[in-house]
C-alpha cells in the first residue's frame, strides 16, 4: 500500500489506540471484541474511576492532534517542493501505481480488459451503437485529461477528513463528561438537555443544545 500513499495512520496513532483499549477493557472487561450488553445486565454502567481516565485520556489526545495536524500538512511542503522543482526533496513517498489504478479502475466489471477494451465484451457493443462515439478510445488512452494527476497526498487526503471528525468526538465526549454532575430531564433529550445552574448569581436552568460543547471549544478558556 505504501506504493500509492495509502500508508496506513496505525503507525502514528499506536499510543492512543492502546488507551482507548484500556477503557474498553475496563468498561467491559474485553480489550478489543467487547459487548458492553448482556443478558441479565451488568453490575454497574461504569466502573469507579472510568469517567476520569476517560477525560485524562481526551486532555492527553489534546495535546496529540496538534502533532497528528503537522504530520497531515506536510503534504503542503511536498506541493512547494514540487512547484520550485525539486521533487527528491517531498517527505512521502509518491505513488508510482496510482495513475495505473485510477485508469484501469472499473473496466474488467463493464467488460473490459485491464488496460484494453474487450472487442466483444457488452461495454464495447453498447459504445457502438448507443453511447457516444469514441468514447471507448478516451477511456483506454491513459495520457488524456480525463484521468486526474495523482499527488503524494491524495490518498491521504481522508485522514485528513477523519482527523476533523475524531477532534469533533473528541470535544463532544468531554462536554458530555464536563456536565456529568447535572440532572437532566428527559423531556429536552431529543433536543439537548438542561440542568440547574447553581453559579454565583445565576439561578435558574441552563437548556444546552446538542452542539453546544462543540461551539465552546472554538474558544480559548471555556
Amino acid at each position: 500500500m505504501a506504493d500509492i500513499g495509502a500508508q496506513t495512520p496505525f503507525f502514528y496513532i499506536f499510543r492512543e489506540r492502546e488507551l482507548v483499549y484500556d477503557l474498553f477493557e475496563a468498561a467491559t472487561g474485553m480489550r478489543m471484541m467487547h459487548n458492553y450488553f448482556r443478558i441479565g445486565g451488568v453490575a454497574a454502567d461504569l466502573p469507579y474511576g472510568w469517567i476520569d481516565k476517560c477525560l485524562d485520556f481526551c486532555d492527553y489526545f489534546l495535546t496529540g492532534i496538534v502533532e497528528y495536524q503537522k504530520l497531515i500538512t506536510r503534504y503542503v511542503h511536498n506541493d512547494v517542493m514540487l512547484a520550485f522543482g525539486t521533487p527528491e526533496k517531498q517527505i512521502l513517498i509518491e505513488p508510482i501505481f496510482a495513475q495505473w489504478i485510477q485508469s484501469a479502475h472499473g473496466k474488467t466489471s463493464y467488460g473490459f480488459d485491464v488496460l484494453l477494451s474487450s472487442t466483444n465484451g457488452p461495454a464495447f457493443n453498447a459504445g457502438r451503437s448507443i453511447w457516444l462515439p469514441g468514447w471507448l478510445n478516451a477511456v483506454n488512452e491513459n495520457s488524456n485529461s480525463l484521468f486526474l494527476t495523482i499527488g503524494p497526498g491524495d490518498f491521504l487526503v481522508h485522514h485528513a477528513i477523519a482527523l476533523g471528525l475524531h477532534t469533533t468526538t473528541l470535544i463532544l465526549v468531554k462536554g458530555a463528561l464536563d456536565a456529568r454532575g447535572s440532572k437532566l430531564m428527559p423531556d429536552k433529550k431529543d433536543f439537548g438537555y438542561s440542568f440547574p445552574c447553581d453559579g454565583p448569581g445565576r439561578g435558574g436552568t441552563c437548556d444546552i443544545s446538542a452542539w453546544d460543547a462543540f461551539y465552546l471549544a472554538v474558544f480559548s478558556t471555556t
